[in-house]
């Protein structure tokens, strides 16, 4: 059958693909239509996208389970049958049931003019689904969209911590200064891309002799000292407080201060005690620390682990301990391993102790590109990672400038910094259940 151009066999093949057939059916009609050289009809091309479309929502209403690989084959079959039939992207964003968190990747070949269909499906299926799983890949399309009414659907997210920092990156395209201090608290991301967001929107805002935020901004500049990108952002950090202030700290810019600074920093400190001599700095403290001294007073025996499982979806942890790409241990019977006192030490402080294979690895390349994340595969040919949005990228050996691996976890930090104690309770019930 392979490379016939019959078109029978196309319509053989679609009707296989029901709504009983299994996915992993599905897959195989797909794979054997893309074999299929000739041309196809419209109702053949919407059946195909359909099915595509419907691969997610019946792994999902099926409770099936995917491997790490599932996004990069599914995406390398669109492709293709794309490649043989171009009429799919073009109408694939019509199909009934588009604007699953999975469906994402069908952007990719979806002709400019269709963009905005796709973005409406995503906005609708948020709309009326009040327990749609937000996944930073979501919040980027719809964020590709300028009207009001998405702008906002992407700023109701804003607390949502699965999708926090991609929020923050989408806001920061067009700041407005309600929203500074949403910008400010972006300061202390773990993750430098929505540093840098963060840093970029105050700067567009009107200068600000605020304390809180002169304040915020030095803490940030003394976090900012482990690399060549963190220290290019210290810069703008320094210039933010040299103008917020009118005031030069004698900073060193370039290459040249690529170093810790610390009396620069220390001047800055010195002179805002001077400017600001009522104003004490929050002293929130470690917000790990927080979190465990108060496990003594949970009443875990009020936990409910189905409230329990809603927590641990809505704070993201699904995508790295579960699903077709976890980048997580596996927490099967976690529990049972660990004191709930090292359990909760681990998910609040998870820096504190990590494995070398959960360790981040950053690859600066030649030209400048930096990537973190976790090794999927080394060889002498160059290295994969994958990032905290699931992402994968291929370096060559031959473009690696440096490569170090960092005593940092993947997993964010401040997870239950916002939780109660009935969350706890209710979290450690899920997982005695696993």
């Amino acid at each position: 059958m392979l490379g016939t151009v019959h078109r029978d066999v196309i319509e053989k093949l679609l009707s296989r693909v029901t709504a009983k057939s299994t996915p992993a059916d599905d897959i195989h009609c797909l794979v054997a239509l893309t074999k299929v050289a000739a041309t196809r009809t419209n109702p053949q091309s919407a059946a195909t996208a359909l099915a595509l479309v419907n691969l997610d929502i019946k792994i999902r209403l099926q409770g099936l389970k995917q491997d790490s690989n599932w996004h990069d084959r599914i995406t390398e079959l669109y492709s293709e049958l794309s490649r043989i039939d171009p009429v799919v992207p073009e109408v694939i964003a019509e199909q009934q049931g588009f604007g699953q968190p999975g469906h994402v990747l069908f952007l990719q070949h979806i002709p400019e003019d269709k963009t905005q269909t796709a973005i409406d499906g995503f906005a609708n299926f948020v709309k009326t689904d009040v327990d749609y799983e937000w996944s930073n890949d979501v919040v980027f399309v719809i964020g590709r969209s300028g009207q009001a009414i998405h702008k906002q659907l992407i700023r109701d997210q804003v607390n949502n911590l699965a999708v926090q920092d991609a929020v923050l990156m989408v806001m920061a395209r067009s700041p407005q200064p309600e929203d500074r201090m949403i910008y400010l608290d972006g300061l202390n991301s773990t993750q430098l891309r929505a540093v840098e967001a963060s840093v970029e929107a105050i700067a567009k805002l009107p200068r600000s002799n605020d304390p809180d935020e002169q304040h915020r901004l030095l803490s940030a500049a003394r976090r900012l000292h482990n690399d060549e990108p963190e220290y290019k952002l210290r810069e703008s950090v320094l210039r933010l407080l040299e103008n917020n202030n009118v005031q030069g700290f004698q900073f060193v810019y370039g290459n040249d201060g690529h170093n810790e600074q610390t009396e620069a920093l220390t001047r800055v400190e010195s002179y805002l005690k001077q400017r600001y001599p009522d104003f004490k700095p929050s002293l929130d403290g470690n917000a790990a620390d927080q979190v465990l001294n108060v496990l003594h007073e949970v009443e875990w025996q009020k936990g409910d682990s189905t409230r329990g499982e809603n927590l641990f979806s809505r704070l993201s942890c699904t995508r790295c301990h579960s699903g077709r790409k976890a980048l997580g241990p596996d927490l099967q019977g976690v529990a049972r391993r660990f004191s709930r006192e090292d359990l909760f030490a681990a998910i609040v402080d998870p820096n504190r102790d990590i494995s070398e294979r959960y360790q981040l690895t950053t690859v600066q390349t030649k030209s400048g590109q930096v990537f973190s994340g976790l090794v999927v595969n080394e060889s002498v040919g160059g290295i994969m990672i994958r990032d905290s949005d699931h992402k994968t990228y291929r370096i060559d050996s031959e473009d690696i400038d440096v490569k170090f691996r960092q005593r940092r976890s993947l997993m964010p930090d401040g997870l239950l910094k916002n939780v109660g104690d009935q969350d706890l309770a209710d979290l450690n019930a899920y997982l005695r259940k696993l």
